[in-house]
């Protein structure tokens, strides 16, 4: 069980977070529940929940700073619903050691992704 402090933390960080860097939520979320020792298969859920409200209050913040494309919007939300679905279904299949092997995997190649993104714009500059 986590006291109230460490989730208000960690939906700030997670707030805070996605709004500067566009993810989402996921991103920022699930590697600070892992380290906090939550299952992979509970970080994910969790992060899926917590995903709608950060997706929400981020789309409304665009609407008035910016413009949002409500159709590649609309067929991007589908896709994700539909893969969304999909991967929920995978992920109670994978055995769960499985499973968070190939987080970890996922977690590290973002992370040299957004790694080599930043060295790349910072020789260019």
């Amino acid at each position: 069980d986590f006291q109230a402090p460490t989730l208000i933390g960690m939906g700030t960080v997670t707030g805070i977070g996605s709004a500067m860097t566009g993810t989402g939520g996921p991103l920022i979320f699930v590697p600070m529940a892992v380290w906090l020792r939550i299952p992979a298969l509970g970080a994910i859920g969790l992060s899926q929940a917590v995903q709608l409200p950060v997706a929400l209050l981020a789309t409304i913040g665009n609407m008035m700073y910016g413009d949002v494309d409500w159709t590649i919007s609309s067929i991007l939300a589908g896709a994700i619903v539909v893969g969304t679905a999909l991967g929920a279904r995978v992920a109670h299949i994978v055995p769960k050691k499985q499973l968070s092997k190939v987080l970890a995997c996922v977690l590290v190649l973002v992370g040299l992704f957004i790694a080599c993104r930043l060295a790349l714009s910072s020789s260019i500059l």
